[in-house]
């Protein structure tokens, strides 16, 4: 909802600004602009963050971040250790959306919980009289609370997700709030991604006693990773619906050259010609080093000049977490508890053995030096079904496996190598199959 409320002429601009960043940026609200002031909470169907930006959501799932919770809550069951999301982009004056989320394994129960919020932000909006004296100031903002669960089943390739979702929208002179929910479903298997979701249903706004329905919107998405050469590729499409009987189909690829760096592509065709607009592409980078990615987004826009977006992501206890399509039956790898460099090197100085009777004087023997092994690893889990499984799953794709006990713990280790640069060579390799697994070095 567009405010309603004659703030002058200033007021009335920056009004206009606030909706033609919604309508461009949102097909769904760019299809009704006819209907302004008839439904609210339009800035929820603002895609969030650089990588939702600049492509699909179904090719964003497969390289999943915490920003997908306010797209497909399914997509968060593969997240395989906490990921926390933080994003920014700026348009018109001061006008902004930012948002924030957290992502969350709980192994104990197979679930995956993420927390987020996003803002839209108009900055200061001042009202004039005739003589062009400022008489009034105030803003307009949009603001939403978000929480879901989500949880892969292994055995069947399928993710299904919940959520909730608080909205606060401010009008100059007027503030109304409301609830409403998404579900979510995903399924992945050997390459293959299909997604559907349907986001903000049975919601209201309510404004000094008057309802404005939340827009609902609807979402069915193919994906397919075409593994080859030095990267990965992602191609996908999808179809939107909205309430408001809106249909854009969506394209869009995006290409991973590397552990470090992706490239994306996007193009967004909105199937009533009247809605359609000028410049439908956008296009994005993503950079990754460890558990730090930072994202870019670049979205032609259609009133004013181009969006830039930047989103920066971290992830605790795992430097490689991203999913694949073709690692969805690996059993409870899904939720895996950090993993960090162990030794089994034990502390403190050597002792040398008593010597034999009679030989007192005898040198002590010198220890024998250590021997250092690097083990290409899968997960680690707190029970020997559950790395039992895993194993199972990876032999079913073609990758041999075993589990070896460290303490209270499971570990499935793929290979083992004498060398910390063969043991990445085959990193690499297994990386460019689809297969996310990691380097422990081991004293013994």
């Amino acid at each position: 909802m567009i405010g309603r409320k004659r703030v002058g002429s200033a007021g009335q601009l920056t009004g206009i600004a606030v909706l033609c960043v919604l309508c461009t940026l949102s097909p769904a609200v760019r299809a009704g602009v006819e209907d302004a002031g008839t439904h609210g909470a339009a800035f929820l169907q603002v895609p969030v963050g650089a990588a939702g930006m600049s492509v699909p959501d179904v090719v964003a799932g497969m390289d999943p971040d915490a920003s997908l919770l306010f797209s497909n809550p399914a997509t968060l069951g593969d997240l395989r250790c906490p990921q926390l999301f933080l994003s920014r982009a700026s348009w018109l004056e001061d006008l902004s959306m930012n948002a924030a989320s957290f992502g969350m394994p709980v192994p104990r129960l197979g679930l995956v919980w993420s927390l987020g919020t996003r803002l839209l932000y108009s900055g200061d909006i001042q009202g004039f009289d005739e003589a062009q004296n400022v008489v009034e100031s105030d803003s307009y903002y949009g603001l939403s609370l978000s929480s879901a669960v989500s949880r892969r089943f292994s055995s069947t390739g399928i993710a299904l997700g919940a959520g909730v979702t608080y909205s606060r929208e401010h009008l100059p002179g007027e503030t109304g709030d409301g609830v409403s929910f998404s579900l979510g479903a995903s399924y992945a298997r050997s390459g293959h991604r299909l997604d559907l979701f349907a986001e903000n249903l049975g919601g209201t706004l309510s404004f000094a006693g008057h309802d404005y329905p939340i827009e609902g919107r609807y979402v069915a998405g193919y994906g397919y990773s075409i593994i080859g050469g030095p990267g990965r590729l992602d191609l996908g499409t999808q179809v939107v619906i909205s309430n408001f009987e809106v249909r854009q189909v969506e394209f869009g690829g995006a290409y991973r050259f590397s552990r470090l760096m992706t490239v994306r592509l996007g193009y967004n065709y909105a199937l009533e010609a009247t809605t359609q607009s000028a410049m439908p592409l956008s296009a994005g980078l993503g950079f990754r080093r460890g558990g730090f990615s930072l994202d870019y987004a670049y979205t032609s826009q259609e009133y004013f000049s181009a969006t830039h977006t930047f989103s920066v992501g971290f992830s605790f206890g795992a430097a490689s977490a991203s999913f694949h399509p073709q690692n969805t039956s690996q059993g409870a790898s899904t939720a895996q508890p950090p993993v960090v460099a162990m030794t089994g090197a034990a502390t403190g100085p050597a002792v040398p053995a008593a010597a034999p009777k009679g030989r007192a004087n005898a040198p002590a023997r010198s220890p024998e030096p250590q021997k250092t092994s690097y083990l290409v690893m899968g997960g680690v889990h707190g029970r020997l079904e559950s790395a039992e499984a895993e194993v199972r799953a990876l032999r079913l794709l073609k990758v041999s496996s075993s589990v070896e006990r460290s303490g209270e713990q499971y570990r499935v280790i793929v290979a083992r190598f004498d060398s910390r640069d063969r043991a990445e060579a085959a990193l690499a390799g297994y990386e460019n199959r689809g297969h996310k697994f990691r380097i422990l070095t081991q004293r013994d």
